[in-house]
């Protein structure tokens, strides 16, 4: 799709340039250069944009081709024409681009303070999912902002087309911005990481602590149960069975151990 076309000059754009084809003619004519937006062009619209202009059939095939990971190709002269109006407007695209993203890691970065909260937060539901799901998120920014790294690289230090001199900082400090994003994106992806470790140990710590409040009950309880089943055999000679402060003994004895196994367990943090 065609977004939008115009022809510059002196920094402003031309209005009486109403299609392309009179675009193509500016070019040939006038001093200036034409700016054309496309979105994900079929063939029919490339070849219409193109115009007269020959580019490689590689170069022609990344253009259809959608999701195509940013970078700078040169194909002999097809460059010659630009000067310093292009290279701005093209600093501009890249600054927006670049502004964007940073809006999306302020949002990514709210989303991972509030993970972390839950992480260690009294509650003892799992946040795994939120987590991978979050994850997943920064490692899509990661895969968006760290592929213009390379073409930055080539634009500014290693392409044919030099920079002019008035763009050069812009261009250094856009290749600033770019990489201290990707350090940023690396950081949250090693937080979120270790936000999942942290997650998994608690899981795992509540479930030690389970695990020992229940054998904490059964330890209680077994005493009571061991004495019972052994007087419940009913052997003709048991001790102090013909004692008639036998049973209220046995009972007092039960919850005399039965109580100092609850203190215990309760100064262990067990129960």
């Amino acid at each position: 799709m065609i977004v939008d076309f115009a022809f510059y000059k002196d920094g402003k754009r031309e209005e009486d340039l109403k299609t392309i084809e009179e675009i193509h003619q500016a070019t040939e004519i006038r001093e200036g250069f034409a700016w054309i937006g496309l979105a994900e062009p079929n063939q029919e619209e490339l070849t219409r944009v193109l115009g007269s202009f020959k580019l490689h059939e590689t170069a022609i095939e990344d253009a259809v081709s959608a999701q195509q990971r940013a970078k700078i190709e040169e194909y002999n002269d097809i460059t010659t024409f630009l000067q310093l109006g292009p290279l701005a407007v093209l600093f501009g695209v890249i600054n927006r681009v670049i502004d964007d993203y940073s809006v999306i890691a302020m949002e990514l970065e709210k989303d991972i303070v509030q993970i972390e909260n839950s992480v260690f937060s009294s509650s003892r539901k799992t946040v795994s999912r939120e987590i991978y799901s979050l994850k997943r998120e920064v490692i899509e920014y990661r895969h968006a902002i760290e592929p213009l790294i390379l073409p930055l690289q080539r634009l500014t230090s290693e392409g044919k087309q030099a920079i002019p001199e008035p763009l050069k900082p812009f261009f250094r400090d856009i290749m600033d911005q770019v990489l201290r994003s990707c350090e940023h994106a690396s950081g949250m992806d090693s937080l979120l990481t270790a936000a999942l470790q942290a997650d998994l140990a608690q899981v795992q710590v509540q479930q030690n602590n389970d695990v020992r409040m229940i054998s904490a009950w059964v330890a209680l309880a077994a005493g009571p149960t061991m004495v019972a089943g052994i007087y419940g055999m009913n052997f003709d000679f048991m001790p102090e069975l013909r004692w008639k402060f036998g049973y209220p003994s046995l009972l007092l004895l039960l919850s005399a151990l039965t109580l100092f196994l609850f203190r215990k367990f309760k100064k262990s943090r067990w129960l």
